[in-house]
Parts: C-alpha cells; structure tokens; sequence
C-alpha cells in the first residue's frame, strides 16, 4: 500500500477511535497504527490504542512488547515489567524485547545494563534493514539529554555506516552526539555533510540554527532559522529560539513578532510552553528600557520617572498585560512577579509594584535581587528610609554585595540631602552605623562603599584615596563588581581616582 495511502488509513482509525468507535483490529494493524502515531509523537493516543489492543490479544507478544515500551515512557514500570517477565522467555530472539528491558533499565537508571540490552537486540537482528532501524532506535536512545550517554553513540553510527554510509538520519545522530560532547566544530561540520545531501532536512537546520547561535555565528544562525520555519511552518519552538536569537541582537521588534508567532500556533497544542508568555512581556520591557536609554542617554534610570513617550508607556503596558497572562497560567515564579513589579512602577503604580514584589519575597526569601527591587520601588516613591531594611537583607544574601552596597550608600546620601536636620557628612556616619552590623568579610566592600561615598559628599582625601586603591588592588574581583555602577564609574574618571589603571590595578 502506498505511504500516503496508509497514512491516511491510520488518521481515519485514530480519528473513529477517538469519537468512541471500538472497531476490531488484527494485531499487525494494531502494531502499525500504534507505530504510526509514536512516530507522531501523539503518545497519549498510541497509549489508548495499545489498552484496546491487548484487551482484545492478550497473548500477542509483538503488541504486549510494544505496549511495555509506551508504558516505560510513561514511568509506570511495574506493569512494563510485568509484561516483559510474560513475555521474556517466549521471544529470546526478538530485537524489540531487548530494546524494551534496554529502555528499563535505563528508566530504573541501571545504564551499563541498558546498553548491554541494546547490544543484544543488535545482535538479534538479522534483517539487513532492520538491522540499521535497530542502530538508529540505540543512538537515539542514547541521545536523550536526561542519560548523558551522547559517548556512546559514535560506536552505533560506525556499525550503522558500515552498511548504510553517509545515511543523514544517522549522520544527525552523530552530530547531536558531538555537539553534547563540546566537540563543537565536528558537530557543525556534520550537520553541513547532512543539509549539504538533503538541503529540506528542516531539523538539521533547526540544531545547525542552535549551535550556530551558541558559537556566535549569528547570521549564519538567523539563515538556518529561517530555512527551517520554511520547511516546516509549523515547527513551533524554531520561533521561540530564534526570538531568543533576536532578543540577543537587540531586536527587539522581531523578537516579539517570533514569540508572538509560536504563541498563536502553539497554545491549544498539550505541547504548549507556558513560559514563552515570559519570554516575550521580558522582552517587551527590555525594549522600552532600551528606548529609553536612546532618548535619556546610557545613564537614564528608567525607574525614577515615568517615561514620557507614550510608546513607551504603551510597550510597558504590554509587558504588564503579558505577565498576568502568564500569571492566569498559574505560571508563579519570582522571576515574573519580580518583571510585574518593576513594570507597575516603572509606570507610576509603585503600591501594585510592592504587592509583587512582596509576594515574589514570599517564594524565594533569600533571593537578594527581589529585596533590591523592594528598595527601587520605595526609592521611586520617595520612601528613603524605608529602602534601607531590605537593601540590607539583600546585601546580607547576596554573594557579591558591591552593587547592594553603592546602592545603600546613594540611599543614605539621599536621606541625609532631603532632611533639613542632616547635613551631607551625617550619610558618612549612618554607613558607619550600618556597616557594623556585618561580618569581616565584608570588610573590602565597606572600605570602597565609604570611600564612594566621601567622593560622593565632596569629603575625599589622600589618605582615603590610599586605603581605596590598597583595597582595590588586593581585590579586584570586587572592584570590578563595582565598576558595572555608572556613578562609581564618574568617580574614577575623576581625580585622583584616575589614575588607576581599571584593567590592571597592581
């Protein structure tokens, strides 16, 4: 029968089983049409059929071993390897039995075990044909990114290309395999062997696209994108890799266009990620932080006014709109309420900003990044005082504080310059007051704090100037922490700051 034939034969069973049409089916249709839609990856169907099919042959072998295969899928072990004890001793000859207590084991995590399997249905089969499907099913096994086994593969594809050389899907074993083992360029040449015989191989292109993106081959990698989404318009997370691929480039328009895309094709599919709805409300605020970076300069703070160019009010608004989509998908992570935060008060709606960020502390309550927002909400609010408790506790969890500690040290001067009752120097006093309240280790980060903080109140002096560059040289790591700070920046474009060499201080 002709493929397409029969491709159509099995859509219109699957199509009657699934309205509730329990017709009768020989073990071999049944065998087939289960092959057919594992190969369609509609595992929960293939999963129905297999139930049906063994109530009505229940000591068909063939059926009960392919069964035992979906159910390992399926983690539901116990009744795999209850079937597999049945049937075991009845077909010792079978390759497919092998495979099935291969993929056992390597669900029970026994992998040594799981290969010696694999090498048994190997060397079972005695199809010349089949004997190829067999290496092609083993390297794939192999390949799951969840075993770690990518070493083993090339030994299959030899076998494999002793008979069949060159064979692409093969080839594309190969080249999967190499990428996971970091041998990166013999990867990328194998996938150029394979798209250079089968220029339509749309998964080729797709992983071509990836490993171009990871080397940096970005315009080689946007060529591949666009030739797999061609093949294959409806290869649904291409659009999301090359809207992170875009993201990467800064543009930021298209990006969203690609999110937006996998978003209308994907979402009523089980396959469905959630997660792109992230994705793309991240990408829609770094967008309008972007804008507004171009009108105000490098420097601009977006989170101290609301912007005044309504396209970006309206980008923002997106991205907020966008997160609660996400947040209806009971998608909740800190990472999301943290964005949600910032958004709202980005755009002047600081009290909704701190529910989120009070609700993303109450996820991850040693996560230093959500108590530094906490503090930029309060700080766009004008609540001062209020933004010194959690700059604190986020400098007190994070692991390389510098930027949690210029921050606390503007906060102080901003206390001390907006109280009429303070003057400039009292934000010197009350960094003292605060620093003492932590370990030794923080030591080199207060030392370069305060003397920011000197220069800062115009209070800097020689012998200050000496401790700093003392500190700076026996801990440039955290020197350079503190250099991602544009205003620490200006101090060391000033004098006598200067005069240290930022790359090479010693």
């Amino acid at each position: 029968m002709p493929r397409d034939l029969k491709n159509k034969t099995f859509e219109a069973l699957a199509q009657s089983f699934s309205e509730g049409n329990r017709q009768y089916l020989d073990t071999n249709v049944a065998e087939d049409l289960i092959d057919y839609l594992l190969n369609h990856d509609r595992r929960d169907e293939a999963l129905a059929i297999s139930d049906y099919a063994t109530s009505l042959h229940k000591s068909a072998t063939g059926l009960l071993i392919q069964r035992s295969i979906i159910l390992i899928e399926y983690d539901r072990l116990e009744e795999a390897l209850e079937i597999l004890r049945y049937v075991t001793p009845i077909e010792q000859k079978n390759p497919d039995l092998h495979i099935a207590w291969g993929d056992l084991h390597m669900q029970d995590g026994d992998y040594n075990k799981g290969i010696e399997c694999y090498d048994k249905a190997i060397e079972c089969e005695t199809d010349p044909e089949n004997y190829c499907e067999t290496l092609l099913m083993v390297a794939s096994r192999l390949n799951r990114d969840d075993l770690e086994l990518w070493k083993h593969v090339p030994k299959y594809a030899k076998l494999y290309f002793a008979k069949k050389p060159d064979d692409p899907d093969m080839l594309f074993e190969l080249a999967y395999a190499k990428d996971k083992c970091d041998k990166l360029d013999e990867s990328m040449e194998i996938y150029l062997k394979i798209l250079k015989q089968d220029p339509y191989y749309d998964s080729a292109w797709y992983n071509y696209a990836l490993l171009c993106t990871r080397c940096g081959y970005f315009d080689k990698a946007e060529t591949a994108f666009k030739n797999a989404i061609a093949l294959n318009p409806d290869y649904n997370f291409a659009y999301v890799n090359y809207g992170n691929l875009l993201l990467t480039e800064g543009k930021y328009d298209l990006a969203i266009e690609k999110y937006t895309l996998y978003i209308s094709l994907a979402k009523n599919t089980p396959e469905f990620d959630v997660s792109v709805y992230q994705l793309l409300a991240d990408c829609l605020h770094m967008w309008a932080v972007f804008e507004y970076e171009e009108q105000n300069g490098a420097d601009g703070n977006i989170g101290m006014t609301i912007p005044e160019d309504k396209n970006i009010c309206d980008i923002l608004a997106l991205a907020k709109e966008v997160y609660h989509i996400l947040l209806e998908h009971h998608f909740e992570e800190s990472h999301a309420l943290l964005q949600l935060a910032d958004t709202y008060s980005i755009l002047g709606e600081h009290d909704k900003g701190l529910k989120f960020i009070d609700r993303a502390i109450e996820m991850e309550d040693k996560n230093s990044t959500l108590y530094y927002m906490k503090a930029a909400i309060l700080e766009r609010k004008g609540e001062y005082d209020e933004c010194i408790p959690p700059l604190l506790t986020g400098i007190n969890y994070d692991e390389a504080p510098m930027c949690g500690w210029l921050e606390c040290a503007k906060i102080l001067y901003k206390i001390a310059d907006n109280d009429d009752s303070l003057e400039l120097v009292d934000a010197y006093t009350m960094l003292e007051d605060v620093s003492n309240k932590f370990s030794y280790t923080h030591l080199p980060y207060i030392i370069i704090t305060k003397c920011f903080l000197l220069h800062i109140i115009g209070k800097d002096n020689n012998h200050n100037f000496e401790v700093f560059k003392s500190t700076v040289a026996e801990y440039f790591e955290i020197f350079w922490d503190a250099l991602s700070d544009p205003d620490f920046q200006k101090m060391m474009d000033a004098a006598p700051y200067n005069t240290i060499d930022r790359k090479n201080p010693f």
